[in-house]
């Protein structure tokens, strides 16, 4: 690509998303938005993960909530490094292990310049920066890759769940060590088992799990909502990933990791992010079970019921699923009625249902907008579908189960 282009399209990108932007040539840098990083080398403390991505298009987050995205390019050898920025508050201790692993010498002029980067630089929501590693694949690669498929795509180092949840709350580095036997131990593994319950579908143990499963947090520091914040949204990436491991369908997951995304953004306080997590991770984990328990032996089938998840949104008859697969309307109601139990407009009815569900329960929107989005042909008719569903109606099950 043009280089006079690619240098003026990363200048007006750092300006918009207020992150820096480099480009390296065969491993050689050669512009770099930000004056402070110009000379600093953020890239190759972090190589170790940077090797095990194996895309074209990524991101990484570090322990110390820095985030970074990176584009190769498929025609040359340059790669645009996007960032660093970061997804929550970082400790003046966090500040000092992110230079003591800067490879690069540096004077204590730079040194003071890079810290002052580090205090000063603005949080980027998650959803924003991955914006951000869209655009710019579109622009080096002319590729398209959305942002929820790149929620499944991301690297985070070790144990950065755990983390997230320690710096809710002011505890010195000395309390936590204190702590690693008692309250510390119990978050081992705590992402493991719940991708592996989300993996597959075991709703019962799961919500065993989040009831039985309590963390003292103790005083609540100023900064906790952000960091609240950071460990729902690596939830969800994580939710996410497991839900696509036990086969539920990936544009299903892409979407609800977006949606997810943007809901844990707009939470304002403590109590409605725990509340929509919880949700969150049990909603992730009930699409499994239910994704598991009506897949069948018989392919033509499956594709039809992925075909219904895939396009909920909108309209769908018997006889466009019928041609996505091959069959006569007639014998595909048949068979799916035979092999299901349930009657294919039905079963339509059930799963698009499902989704007001979610849009009542998380979201604003009025009912004739959640009606128009799932291709209801008026209001009404949404409103008595979804009554003969789920057995009240869409303003009672709102008041019910808003969060």
């Amino acid at each position: 690509m043009d280089l006079e282009l690619l240098l003026h399209f990363c200048e007006l990108e750092a300006e918009t998303y207020q992150v820096p932007y480099t480009v390296y040539d065969h491993s050689e840098k050669i512009y770099c938005s930000s004056p402070i990083l110009v000379n600093i080398d953020l890239l190759t403390p972090n190589l170790t993960i940077f090797n095990k991505l194996e895309s074209n298009v990524n991101y990484f987050i570090t322990e110390n909530f820095l985030i970074f995205g990176y584009i190769r390019s498929k025609c040359d050898d340059k790669l645009l490094f996007i960032g660093p920025s970061v997804i929550g508050v970082i400790s003046d201790n966090d500040i000092k292990r992110i230079i003591s692993r800067t490879e690069s010498k540096m004077t204590p002029e730079q040194k003071k310049e890079l810290q002052e980067y580090l205090r000063t630089c603005s949080i980027i929501p998650m959803g924003k920066f991955l914006n951000a590693l869209s655009v710019a694949s579109c622009m080096l690669n002319q590729e398209i890759v959305s942002t929820q498929q790149l929620l499944t795509k991301g690297i985070e180092e070790k144990n950065i769940l755990k983390k997230a949840q320690q710096q809710l709350i002011h505890i010195s580095e000395e309390e936590i060590y204190l702590n690693e036997i008692t309250s510390h131990q119990s978050l081992t593994n705590y992402e493991e088992q719940i991708s592996y319950l989300i993996k597959t579908g075991a709703v019962d143990q799961l919500n065993k799990m989040l009831t039985d499963f309590s963390y003292n947090f103790g005083k609540l520091g100023p900064d906790s909502l952000r960091h609240f914040k950071n460990s729902s949204i690596i939830l969800n990436s994580l939710a996410l990933r497991a839900a696509i491991a036990g086969s539920l369908n990936p544009g299903t997951c892409y979407k609800l990791g977006r949606f997810y995304v943007q809901q844990l953004e707009l939470c304002t306080n403590i109590d409605s992010l725990s509340t929509l997590t919880l949700s969150m991770v049990k909603d992730y984990c009930m699409r499994v079970k239910n994704e598991q328990a009506i897949k069948t032996g018989e392919d033509v089938i499956n594709k039809s019921i992925d075909y219904i998840t895939e396009n909920c949104h909108t309209k769908i008859t018997v006889t466009m699923i019928a041609e996505e697969v091959g069959l006569s309307p007639e014998y595909l109601s048949s068979k799916f009625k035979k092999v299901t139990g349930i009657n294919l407009p039905n079963f339509i009815n059930q799963k698009k249902i499902q989704e007001a569900q979610k849009l009542l329960a998380f979201t604003s929107m009025s009912l004739s907008d959640i009606s128009e989005s799932l291709a209801f042909s008026n209001q009404s008719y949404f409103q008595a579908i979804f009554k003969k569903v789920t057995g009240i109606t869409p303003l009672s099950y709102r008041k019910e189960k808003k969060f």
